[in-house]
């Protein structure tokens, strides 16, 4: 597998994870009220998580497009922020909304940064040099 292929992958993972985090802070925004869980939720942890989810997704999302179109070092690096604040806006979201972070949660959004991770580490060596 190429480098830049490798670049394309993380870029293609951020996306979609960018998409599902911010569908998550469509539903929690829009039924998180509904939603069946074994604790109340306060109206305000709901929207202040809807946020964060907004938040990260947006993050996300740019960060790919940019890495994407610009493969540039800025665009790598903003990448990575994108990948810290995906693991602590799942913290965040688990304290906020049940008092501690969910593992199953946790395991996955910590399975997907590690993946995201390696093909940013694999792709690195096909970034653009300043032009």
């Amino acid at each position: 597998m190429s480098r830049k292929i490798c670049l394309y992958v993380a870029c293609s993972l951020m996306f979609f994870i960018g998409i599902l985090r911010g569908l998550g802070g469509l539903f929690s925004l829009t039924k998180g009220m509904e939603t069946v869980v074994s604790e109340n939720i306060v109206s305000w942890k709901t929207t202040a998580a809807s946020a964060s989810l907004f938040t990260v997704a947006l993050l996300l999302i740019v960060s790919a497009c940019l890495l994407f179109v610009r493969r540039d070092k800025a665009a790598w690096i903003s990448s990575w922020i994108s990948i810290g604040l995906f693991i602590i806006g799942g913290l965040f979201n688990g304290f906020l909304l049940f008092g501690k972070p969910q593992i199953d949660g946790q395991i996955i959004n910590w399975s997907v940064s590690i993946l995201i991770g390696l093909f940013l580490l694999f792709g690195k060596n096909s970034l653009k040099e300043k032009e």
